[in-house]
């Protein structure tokens, strides 16, 4: 029952922290002449709010007097949250630094940049699941051999499909065009 109340209280200082310390964080932030600060404030936004919990769920795990399996478990739960905790927080920095990369741009193209932060994202989110796995005894070697032979397979036999990726994104590198652009290939096809 204090574990229970321990964590509530948690929860309700959730809201607390987010008004007071994300509100004047943002004060002291809106100060600043850049906006990378205001982008990255607004970025660790959500994994900010979700840090008491964090500390919430640590607190009263630590509180209970468990057997040695729930022990174990209580264990794997606090280090579930606090790699969910990290990896949530490098998710989320990506977009502001995509913006500052955005306005550096100049060997890249906008798409060929919002394409190479969507597969960041895709891998942070692969990497912390796998983290997660690990921390509860899933083994994630042989998962990950499984999906390479399928992707060899799949790789063999989508090999047009690889080549034209491959032309595409050599053509959003040469900048021949930009989104909007309308092409007319022979007459035939626009």
């Amino acid at each position: 029952l204090v574990a229970i109340v321990i964590l509530l209280i948690f929860i309700i200082l959730r809201s607390v922290f987010s008004k007071i310390v994300i509100g004047r964080l943002k004060v002291l932030v809106k100060k600043s002449k850049t906006k990378i600060d205001d982008a990255m404030l607004e970025a660790f936004d959500g994994p900010l709010r979700f840090f008491p919990v964090v500390i919430g769920v640590y607190i009263s795990t630590q509180y209970l007097n468990l057997n040695t399996t729930l022990e174990l478990f209580a264990a794997n739960l606090n280090r579930s949250l606090i790699t969910i905790q990290i990896f949530w927080f490098l998710y989320k920095v990506i977009d502001p630094i995509s913006s500052f990369i955005h306005k550096l741009g100049e060997l890249l193209t906008n798409d060929l940049i919002d394409w190479g932060v969507r597969i960041l994202k895709f891998f942070i989110f692969v990497i912390g699941a796998a983290a997660v796995l690990e921390i509860w005894g899933i083994k994630v070697g042989p998962i990950l051999a499984g999906l390479g032979l399928l992707s060899v397979a799949v790789a063999l036999g989508a090999q047009d499909l690889f080549k034209n990726l491959i032309s595409g994104i050599l053509i959003l590198l040469e900048k021949r065009f930009q989104n909007g652009d309308w092409i007319k290939v022979e007459n035939i096809v626009e």
